[in-house]
This record gives C-alpha cells, sequence and structure tokens, in this order.
C-alpha cells in the first residue's frame, strides 16, 4: 500500500520460508498469494506464476478454497498481463468456482452466526462478486465473447445492488455499456 515493493518482496518471502517450517498449508497458500501478487505489481508476471501456481496446490491440499481462489485470481492477472486473455479466463473461473464453492459450504453456517459470521459471509460474497467481475467478465469482454460478458457483468450488477457495493455496481454498469457498445446495441 506504501509502494515500497521491494521490501514488501522480502517480506513476502519471509512468510512462504515462515509458511514452509510450520507446515500449515493455509499459511504457506496466503504467503504464496501475496508473494505472487507482489511480483505481478513489480511489473514480473512470468515470476508470479510459479508461485501462484504453488500456491494454489497448497490451498487445495489443505482444503482451503478462498486462499486457492485468491491464487487464481492471481494467475488470471499474471496471464492477462501477459498478453493471454485464454488462459486468464479459465484461472479467472476457476477462481469464481472456487469462491462459490466455498461460498455455498458456508452461508448457512456463518448466516447463523450472528453479526461476525454475517460479516464475513458478506466479505465472501464481495470476493466471488469481484472476481465474476474482473476474472470473468473483462477476460470475456477482452476475447470479444460479448454475450458471456453480458451475462457476467449483469450477475455482478445484482450481487453488486444486492450488498450496496457502488464501486462494483459502476463497474458491471461499465462492463454492461461497454458490451453493448460492441454489440452496437443502444436504447432508442
Amino acid at each position: 500500500a506504501l509502494g515500497r515493493l521491494q521490501d514488501a518482496l522480502t517480506l513476502s518471502q519471509r512468510a512462504v520460508e515462515m509458511g514452509e517450517r510450520s507446515g500449515n498449508g493455509e499459511h504457506l497458500s496466503n504467503a504464496l498469494a501475496r508473494l505472487g501478487g507482489t511480483y505481478t505489481q513489480l511489473g514480473s508476471p512470468e515470476k508470479a506464476i510459479p508461485i501462484f501456481e504453488r500456491g494454489a496446490a497448497a490451498g487445495h491440499r489443505a482444503g482451503y478454497d478462498w486462499i486457492e481462489a485468491a491464487n487464481y485470481s492471481g494467475l488470471s492477472t499474471a496471464y492477462r498481463n501477459l498478453g493471454n486473455t485464454r488462459i486468464a479466463l479459465e484461472y479467472g473461473q476457476k477462481a469464481a468456482q472456487s469462491l462459490g464453492n466455498y461460498l455455498r459450504v458456508k452461508s448457512i453456517e456463518w448466516s447463523r452466526g450472528g453479526p461476525e459470521g454475517r460479516a464475513g459471509l458478506r466479505a465472501l460474497e464481495r470476493s466471488y462478486i469481484v472476481a465474476l467481475c474482473w476474472g470473468v467478465g473483462w477476460n470475456h469482454f477482452s476475447l470479444r465473447q460479448w454475450e458471456p460478458a453480458r451475462e457476467t457483468f449483469q450477475k455482478v450488477l445484482n450481487g453488486g445492488t444486492r450488498l450496496q457495493l457502488p464501486f462494483v455496481m459502476g463497474q458491471a454498469h461499465w462492463g454492461l455499456g461497454a458490451v453493448a457498445l460492441r454489440q452496437t446495441d443502444f436504447p432508442t
């Protein structure tokens, strides 16, 4: 957040080492996601890719869908930055699917968990909607897959409206407008 990416890189590498020593798959996967994100921010997506792959595998083995999804989202961003939108879409879809699965598993449990449970559920729903928007909707758009992009942005708008997330709603409207422009689907 402070723009001190070299410090972030050093600290992320230490976090990975600590996660490896602890044997805790959740911590390792989370640390790998942060390290991969730092490499991506440094403009080295090719270095980030094997790190995110390792993080997704560690998250999957440990049974942490939400961290696995964070690594898939990182892979989507890294491949998009390298200009490989088809692979970026595949990983964006995996991220959304992992989050959707986790959301289905946790929704009943967390909805009964009082204010803390509901706050956790809201955060998870937000993560799912964001993954749909950027990992799926915009990648479909980049591939000129207008109808899947439109359907995804509509889902994002519905979710953003339900959760009252203005920024997400704005992104969904922007996506829907961009698709309509490409399809020359103007209101009359």
